[in-house]
Formats: structure tokens, sequence, C-alpha cells
């Protein structure tokens, strides 16, 4: 973290809860955690599904492949 002040502040345990700024700038991080944490469960959703999907799409296309030899032959 950049700051003008000599001391870090921001690293006193008891500074985060007695100052303002401080407390919006936690307020503000656990929305951004919270937030990040609610995508990467929605990308994970996203790609189990399509990893599905794809094995679905798969083993349907070998069972077709299957089929059609079975009738080539």
């Amino acid at each position: 973290m950049h700051s003008t002040s000599p001391i870090p502040t921001w690293e006193i345990p008891i500074w985060k809860d007695i100052s303002p700024r401080q407390k919006k700038v936690n307020e503000a991080l656990k929305l951004i955690n919270t937030t990040l944490v609610e995508l990467i469960a929605v990308c994970k959703r996203l790609v189990e599904q399509e990893d599905l999907q794809f094995h679905e799409e798969y083993m349907n296309d070998q069972i077709s492949c299957d089929t059609w030899l079975d009738v080539a032959s």
C-alpha cells in the first residue's frame, strides 16, 4: 500500500476500528472479496457444466461412430 504517512497506520490493528477512512477501506475490501468469491463460484459452475456437456457430446459422438461402423460392416 502506498502512503505519504511515515508510519503505516493501516497495519495497526486498533487503528482499523478507530479510523473512519480505514473502516471504509475494510468495508470495501470485504465487498470486493465477497464479490470475487461469488464470481469464482459462478465460473467454476460454468466450467463444470461445459465439461459435463463436452463429455456427453463426446460420448454421443462415440456411440454414433460405433453405430455407423456397425452399419457399414
